[in-house]
């Protein structure tokens, strides 16, 4: 975690605006503030959990409405704290039971994500639904110029790469884009592999 003036500065000196004349400060916190949102978004780093009170007969949930924090689901939770097994794919679902959207059961047994936006926990509970607890990748605070970033430092020259991006591609500077875009993916890929 570092501060979000420090890094502003670290980036505008990366992309050759050290004296942030081309975009100025709170332009720069914005985008690294936005940065942080992506990779975290990715690594799940930041995590936070919330409770999901079930509908009778009801498979489909919007995760914006239940959820508005949430970036990414990472599990789902029955109240004895066993997880439910996540599907891999949206595709799935038909493969398992062709009437799924209608399927009942005691209990929920899995889930998958359609899109973005929705949250299938099949198959839905006919009497009593349960709380479920989500366990997501948070979207992180939005920050300001006396704030500090939420994720770990480790991450912090993955947001400086993706923010000199963005700076490079403001100011129309493409030839290095694309060297700096292959860096960004190399370490995030990196990022990835290593034990949380």
């Amino acid at each position: 975690m570092q501060n979000a003036a420090t890094l502003a500065g670290q980036a505008s000196e990366r992309a050759r605006d050290p004296n942030q004349t081309g975009t100025s400060q709170a332009n720069v916190i914005s985008l690294l503030s936005f940065a942080q949102q992506v990779v975290n978004g990715a690594l799940a780093h930041v995590v936070d959990t919330g409770p999901l009170a079930l509908v009778s007969r009801q498979v489909i949930y919007p995760i914006f409405a239940n959820l508005p924090a949430a970036v990414r689901i990472l599990a789902l939770r029955d109240a004895s704290g066993r997880d439910i097994v996540p599907l891999g794919e949206f595709s799935a679902l038909q493969q398992v039971n062709t009437g799924w959207p209608s399927a009942v059961s005691d209990s929920p047994r899995s889930f998958t994500l359609c899109g973005r936006d929705l949250l299938i926990v099949y198959p839905g509970v006919a009497i009593s639904p349960p709380t479920l607890t989500v366990v997501y990748s948070e979207l992180t605070a939005t920050l300001i110029g006396a704030s500090t970033t939420e994720v770990t430092n480790d991450d912090d020259d993955a947001l400086l790469d993706l923010t000199e991006v963005l700076l490079l591609l403001k100011a129309r500077d493409l030839p290095d884009c694309k060297k700096i875009i292959e860096r960004f993916k190399a370490r995030m890929d990196a990022l990835a592999k290593e034990p949380k």
